[in-house]
């Protein structure tokens, strides 16, 4: 959660609007390079710790983040995603992750 660090604190600080997402996308094609990192976002009355991975042709995807972090109160106030996202970038497959979807080996295959 790069614009406001880790936080649980949902209402208050969820970005409202795409600022942060627009930011991401206007350097990525600044420095014709991919620009990634997670917000905590709102969509439809859910919360999620969404990761966005922006491209210089102005595209983006997003993974929202699947093992939230129980210890850090992250799970009462975030929604799990369900769905891995694999980016293809460069000649590269990259598997889209959070934090502490890293502890999680299995997810990540």
């Amino acid at each position: 959660m790069w614009p406001t660090g880790f936080v649980t604190q949902t209402e208050d600080m969820t970005e409202k609007g795409e600022t942060s997402l627009r930011w991401m996308k206007q350097m990525a094609i600044r420095l014709n390079a991919a620009i990634a990192g997670s917000i905590a976002t709102e969509e439809n009355g859910l919360f999620y710790n969404r990761f966005y991975f922006t491209m210089p042709d102005n595209t983006f995807v997003y993974y929202d983040k699947r093992h939230l972090f129980t210890y850090g109160g992250e799970d009462r106030h975030y929604t799990p995603g369900t769905h891995r996202t694999v980016v293809e970038w460069r000649g590269m497959r990259l598997l889209l992750q959070v934090c502490y979807d890293l502890r999680f080996p299995v997810w990540s295959r």
